[in-house]
């Protein structure tokens, strides 16, 4: 059996089911098994970046960092890696790929040893060859490679705060009771380590221009690189939640240019701004201030709820220059109690670039993506992996008005999105702007999503977009370029092909342009990439109503990828959707 299972806590493998592999343990090159031949005919080089932005390892080993071509394959290109932080058997080298390859590359790097708390390394990229670019520049071109085995570090590197101590010094036998002071305290040691059931009060305020005066807790202070990030998180073998009391209350806010900064293993819940004005809820908020380097890692915000005409999220990484989520789960966010308000995300950004989701979960909000205005030549966030559960839209790329620049280079892969409205959502305004610049939609599935003359993937001004190997199952339209100023197909589709869709309900309109539906010869001329191989089959999914999307042995999903190469719906085999 061919499996895509897209619930948190499987592993999942997919592919040729006789390149299925319980424990994948490579990509490209023939260094593993498990990994699948791709070959695209796209324009331009390409961009080169990681596939996966984290390894993580419970112990001592071996890490695996996969890297991949992405928007442009055309001509041969290398790019060079190494490796950074704390100890390990450091490497580097290069990795290459021939004109029309999008393969998965990997090289590993092992941790023999370590010392208390969390093990830190990370990868960056370099040198790219052949008229490639860095897909996330030269700084943010990074995977992590992370050990968290439930050691702490030494007082010596970490501050302690437990909300039901009495006092304190801050140690980890007798830890501050406030989570202020700790904050205040950290001066350049690497941790922040808390527990327990902290509640915002009026003890720390800040005003937000335009906003009101909220209660929060301000974000340390900034750190100058990568090796001496802060890192916010719960004591490990603790739980450490946040709340509020009131309708003026958020969680970690920053508007002074704050970076490198992680907040992991925390519980944002009941955080209410409703009460101020026009004020934005949060559970971690860094504020049009030119940041760097800001990751969520294994995070909840649940229950988020700030004022009508604010902009309301879990995370919201405004202005921020390399953000990750990874591995949270966001619920619930709400604008004055209502969960269907069109300015609210599980990651909410204005502006933000060169950012990442994923292996998150999204559920009961109007996004699980919002990313709203960029400005030219910014990469906007990219997201795969994902659940993206109950939605109005799914990932939504906008502009904050007519004329704003549009998205350029996202890639949204390998994620399920389920009874979303709108599954994958791009609304520029043509005029005044840069155009939005190859938006690549890929290898993701999209079940019941679409209503109206909407589809699964919905988008207009999203130049030279790529759409293939995806899964349409019971949607209303496969997709639709909506573009409401240009007078050809072109420039905004570029390719679209290779996907399976089953079920569509407008079925005169599966592909559609301009609210009407791309002619039958236009669609069936393969020379054009336009759905020339979609295949119209049942998928045949084993168990979707539990989120367990497993594919049957001999379903059509599996050997119908790209340029008739047996790659299935997902590219490696090695994917795991969700938080798990």
């Amino acid at each position: 059996m061919t499996k895509m299972i897209l619930e948190p806590f499987i592993e999942t493998i997919v592919g040729n089911p006789n390149q299925v592999s319980s424990n994948p343990t490579g990509a490209g090159g023939g260094t593993g098994t498990n990994v699948l031949s791709m070959s695209l005919a796209l324009t331009t080089a390409g961009r080169l970046g990681f596939y996966v932005d984290y390894s993580e390892l419970a112990t001592t080993g071996t890490h695996t960092f996969y890297v991949c071509r992405t928007h442009g394959t055309t001509g041969a290109v290398t790019v060079d890696y190494a490796t950074s932080g704390d100890s390990h058997t450091s490497v580097s080298g290069t990795l290459s790929w021939a004109t029309g390859e999008a393969n998965i590359k990997s090289f590993t790097a092992t941790v023999s040893s370590k010392s208390a708390g969390d093990h830190r390394m990370w990868a960056l990229l370099s040198n790219p060859t052949g008229g490639s670019v860095l897909h996330n520049g030269a700084t943010h071109t990074r995977a992590f490679g992370v050990i968290d085995d439930g050691t702490i570090a030494s007082d010596s590197d970490a501050v302690f705060y437990d909300s039901a101590a009495t006092g304190g010094t801050g140690t980890q036998a007798d830890p501050y009771d406030s989570i202020y002071t700790a904050i205040t305290n950290i001066g350049s040691k690497r941790y922040i380590y808390g527990k327990g059931s902290t509640v915002i009060t009026a003890t720390n305020q800040v005003s937000i221009a335009g906003s009101g005066t909220i209660n929060c807790i301000n974000a340390p202070a900034t750190r100058a690189n990568e090796a001496a990030r802060a890192y916010i998180r719960n004591w490990p073998g603790f739980t450490w939640g946040i709340s509020g009391t009131g309708t003026t209350t958020g969680g970690f806010f920053a508007e002074a240019g704050e970076s490198y900064h992680t907040y992991r293993g925390i519980d944002f819940s009941g955080l209410d701004s409703s009460g101020a004005t026009i004020a934005n809820c949060f559970g971690v908020f860094y504020r049009y201030n030119n940041s760097s380097g800001i990751n969520s890692e294994l995070c909840t915000y649940d229950d988020i709820n700030g004022a009508t005409g604010a902009n309301n999220g879990g995370f919201m990484p405004w202005g921020v220059d390399g953000f990750r989520s990874w591995r949270n789960t966001y619920n619930n966010i709400q604008t004055n109690g209502v969960n269907t308000n069109e300015n609210t995300g599980g990651v909410t950004l204005f502006n933000g670039e060169s950012g990442s989701m994923q292996r998150d979960k999204c559920t009961n909000m109007y996004h699980g993506l919002y990313h709203k205005n960029t400005v030219s030549p910014q990469v906007s966030t990219s997201v795969r992996f994902c659940i993206m559960k109950t939605l109005t839209q799914g990932v939504a790329y906008r502009e904050a008005g007519a004329g704003q620049d549009g998205h350029q280079y996202p890639v949204t892969q390998n994620n399920l999105f389920s009874a979303c409205d709108i599954g994958i959502y791009h609304w520029v305004t043509v005029g005044g702007g840069v155009s939005a610049e190859k938006l690549a939609w890929s290898n993701n599935v999209f079940d019941t999503c679409g209503g109206g003359t909407e589809a699964a993937i919905q988008f207009r001004a999203a130049f030279n977009s790529q759409i293939y190997n995806n899964i349409m199952l019971d949607c209303r339209r496969v997709w639709n370029d909506a573009q409401d100023a240009e007078a050809t197909k072109s420039p905004d589709v570029e390719y679209a092909d290779y996907n399976v869709e089953f079920g569509t309900t407008l079925t005169s309109q599966r592909y559609g342009w301009k609210g009407a539906a791309y002619s039958t010869a236009a669609l069936l001329d393969t020379a054009s990439g336009f759905a020339g191989n979609d295949v119209s089959a049942d998928p045949v999914f084993t168990n979707t109503a539990l989120d367990d999307y497993t594919l049957d042995t001999g379903s059509s999903a599996t050997g119908a990828g790209v340029s008739s190469v047996d790659c299935g719906i997902y590219l490696t085999g090695i994917e795991v959707v969700g938080p798990a």
